[in-house]
């Protein structure tokens, strides 16, 4: 055999090998891996029957092959969906955009999400599986931690507390994964679910004597993020919707022009300053925003709608509540404290 035709048989071989294993994460994907039969996969690759215990020795060393190459592709589709790497954004923000981006990728990414959940049934049964699943998880982890040390608020102040919970981060996105497996039409609101789990384990491992928790930046903006809307939630409902709940200081909402108003102006908004406690009052103290305000010391520069904007800390003054429609987003962490000291400056506060 001469070196070309050796060199167009080892082609050969491959192209074979590679038509068959694309074949069987399809026949997986489609059939799940008890019923990818040796007929169907080699029927989708156009093979002959004998081609898989050439190529790969047994059936079961190719379902294992390409359950490895789902391990490796599930992988690549999460950090397509920028796990936590929204540089710019507080740790919150980014962990809560990334879920919203995971679960618009989920019903695109279906088959291979429920070939990568046979792939975590088959671990047990399988070291090849086991090894590639403990590797993407590694792989995950690592991409996780390095994204979350990008821009304002990493995940902690440690490697090793970054690491661990980059790791909580990890089995927070397969849970939510089988959630939306299970029951696709059920609404996730990724805010809210980052701060109320940020809330609670930070509650509870300050209370078991964890002091170093309370340093991390997800523990300072928990309260920050509660209520806030998320990107994939409208904000549809208005007066009946907001009824319903508590208006949170910090928030922004598109006011309604005063009563007898007949002038047809442009949508204003504002960000809602008292407490919390107060929402019964039928007044609400507000200070306008604005996206054309020139700068100045007593104007903290914040984000409304995707884009930069001014809190008018000196306009302070108190509105009917009923002029308070629909909530429009809420002020990050940081965005409040440069409010408040704002408020105190221009009020001559401490």
């Amino acid at each position: 055999m001469t070196a070309r035709t050796h060199t167009r048989a080892t082609r050969r071989g491959e192209d074979a090998r590679k038509r068959l294993l694309e074949a069987t994460i399809r026949t997986i994907q489609e059939k799940g891996r008890s019923g990818a039969t040796v007929r169907q996969i080699t029927s989708a690759a156009e093979a002959d029957l004998g081609s898989i215990n050439y190529h790969f020795g047994s059936k079961d060393e190719l379902l294992d092959k390409a359950l490895v190459a789902v391990c490796e592709r599930w992988v690549d589709s999460l950090k397509g969906s920028g796990l936590v790497s929204a540089a710019g954004k507080t740790i919150g923000e980014r962990l809560a955009r990334s879920l919203s981006a995971f679960a618009i990728s989920v019903p695109r990414n279906r088959s291979l999400a429920l070939a990568f959940i046979e792939a975590l049934a088959t671990a047990d049964r399988s070291p090849t599986v086991k090894e590639a699943l403990r590797d993407s998880n590694e792989e995950l982890r690592t991409a996780v931690a390095e994204g979350a040390g990008e821009g304002a608020g990493p995940l902690a102040q440690a490697d090793e507390a970054a690491d661990t919970v980059a790791g909580a981060i990890v089995a927070l996105f397969d849970g939510v994964l089988i959630q939306l497996l299970l029951d696709p039409e059920r609404a996730l609101k990724p805010r809210e679910l980052v701060a109320s789990l940020g809330s609670l384990f930070t509650t509870g491992l300050v209370e078991a004597g964890n002091r170093s928790v309370q340093g991390s930046s997800l523990a300072e903006e928990v309260k920050g993020l509660v209520g806030r809307p998320d990107d994939s939630e409208e904000s549809a409902g208005g007066d009946a919707q907001r009824s319903r709940r508590r208006s949170a200081r910090g928030e922004i909402y598109r006011l309604k022009p005063p009563r007898g108003s007949r002038r047809q102006t442009p949508p204003r908004y504002a960000v809602l300053l008292q407490a919390s406690e107060l929402h019964e009052l039928r007044t609400a103290l507000i200070a306008p925003v604005s996206s054309r305000a020139a700068a100045a010391t007593f104007r903290p520069d914040i984000e409304l709608k995707g884009e930069p904007a001014r809190v008018l800390v000196e306009r302070l003054r108190a509105v009917d509540r009923k002029r308070l429609a629909e909530r429009v987003g809420r002020l990050s962490a940081s965005e409040q404290e440069e409010v408040d000291n704002a408020m105190a400056a221009v009020l001559t506060l401490g």
